[in-house]
């Protein structure tokens, strides 16, 4: 899913400038939606905010850019937390992401909170 914030012509196939993506994960995409992709769309300008929803268990990792430095925010939400979205002014419980989800059942525990990390936009690793 992608939210664009300005005029869209009818028929444009591309959004150039979106300022929120959600990507929901998939056996065969999590590891391209963590890699190729994120790296593809921190170098959009006008993105502010990538969310990448597991498919797996009640997860949402959150990149975000700091609009006063550029630099890009790393979260993950886990079981009853809540997403914000700034740029839509908005914030998503894990319960309302994930309603009338049925998730498989997976043998590996769930992190308690998130985690924080930060990174500089213009690095190149």
């Amino acid at each position: 899913m992608t939210v664009v914030c300005t005029p869209v012509a009818e028929l444009d196939v591309v959004a150039r400038s979106p300022c929120v993506v959600v990507e929901v994960t998939s056996p065969s995409t999590a590891r391209i939606d963590r890699g190729e992709k994120l790296d593809a769309y921190r170098s959009i300008t006008a993105l502010q905010t990538y969310l990448i929803v597991d498919h797996r268990r009640r997860r949402v990792e959150r990149h975000s850019r700091d609009v006063d430095s550029g630099a890009w925010r790393r979260e993950e939400i886990v079981g009853e937390g809540r997403v914000g979205v700034p740029c839509l002014d908005v914030e998503l419980t894990l319960e309302e992401i994930y309603e009338r989800v049925e998730l498989p059942s997976v043998g590996e525990p769930e992190p308690i909170g998130y985690e924080v990390h930060e990174y500089d936009v213009d690095a190149d690793e």
